[in-house]
């Protein structure tokens, strides 16, 4: 129905967001728990970083190096 798509499209869009937003703030386990503990992020010139463990790791490993993000949305 009309209804679910545009829940359906808030959803995706809210998730967009929260990513961007704990990528940029380094939050770390906010970023984590935004995937299954299956789930996996694949970066350029990486192997995708997949479940809880190595997304953490991953996103810890950049902060500790103190790498900015900075996504444009719009």
């Amino acid at each position: 129905t009309e209804i679910e798509r545009l829940l359906v499209e808030h959803a995706c869009t809210r998730l967009q967001t929260l990513y961007c937003l704990h990528a940029d703030n380094c939050d770390v386990e906010a970023f984590t728990q935004l995937f299954a503990e299956d789930g996996s992020v694949a970066v350029p010139e990486h192997p995708p970083f997949t479940g809880h463990q190595a997304i953490r790791g991953s996103m810890q490993a950049l902060a500790n190096l103190g790498v900015t993000m900075r996504h444009v949305m719009s």
